[in-house]
């Protein structure tokens, strides 16, 4: 599969996280595993999965240290981002997402909008790293 491909298939799978993080502010577990179990066997078919990662797995302990600060779906969420498009864009699109996330935090409790102890929806801070 060409690069335009994944990039098209992860934009449609996080618009779906986006939506239903959003209204639900849930993360479908369900999709972002069928979506790991997807990218390792296309990996595989084409032989390309030396250039995959699983470090982003790392999130998933992050979750449980955390007490879910990072729910597990975002985790699940970034999992699958690394398999399906590699480990060095993935960190990319996690950087830009936190970035993305901590300015939206930053002016809305300025605004005095939220609080510290606020939850956001974190996806369509996902969705736009992408």
């Amino acid at each position: 599969m060409g690069d335009k491909m994944y990039w098209i298939w992860i934009m449609i799978f996080l618009c779906i996280c986006t939506f239903t993080d959003i209204k639900k502010r849930n993360v479908c577990g369900w999709l972002c595993i069928l979506n790991i179990a997807a990218a390792i066997m296309l990996h595989t078919i084409f032989r390309d999965i030396s250039g995959k990662s699983l470090i982003e797995g790392i999130f998933l302990i992050i979750s449980v240290v955390t007490r879910e600060k990072i729910g597990y779906g975002d985790s699940l969420v970034f999992l699958a981002i690394g398999l399906i498009i590699g480990g060095e864009k993935c960190f990319v699109i996690i950087f830009w997402s936190f970035l993305l996330c901590s300015i939206f935090s930053l002016v809305a409790i300025i605004l005095k909008k939220t609080t510290f102890k606020s939850t956001v929806a974190f996806m369509p801070f996902v969705l736009a790293g992408a």
